[in-house]
């Protein structure tokens, strides 16, 4: 098993580039035997992003980069930094 830790550069509310960024580590990761992929805190918003978390077309957004990183994860086990929606509020969390 590797372990392998990426670090995206991320910006905030870029989405696209967000999701492509996040691809292309995960292709990369994909080159070693049983990977685990770790993207970080809030990987598909960008860090730092305040009070951008509270409007409700970030949590949207969010979940539309997940779904577009979501068939690079075949073969491979991925940790994912995003914000979800749990009983009308939103919480800073990890996927896999």
């Amino acid at each position: 098993m590797m372990i392998c830790v990426s670090n995206l550069n991320q910006g905030i509310g870029e989405w696209q580039a967000n999701a492509e960024r996040m691809k292309r580590a995960i292709r990369k990761a994909k080159t070693f035997q049983d990977p685990i992929l770790l993207f970080p805190e809030l990987a598909t918003v960008g860090c730092e992003a305040g009070d951008m978390l509270l409007r409700y077309d970030t949590y949207a957004k969010s979940q539309q980069v997940l779904q577009q990183i979501l068939a690079e994860t075949i073969g491979i086990t991925v940790v994912c930094g995003t914000i979800l929606n749990y009983q009308g509020k939103l919480y800073n969390a990890a996927v896999i």
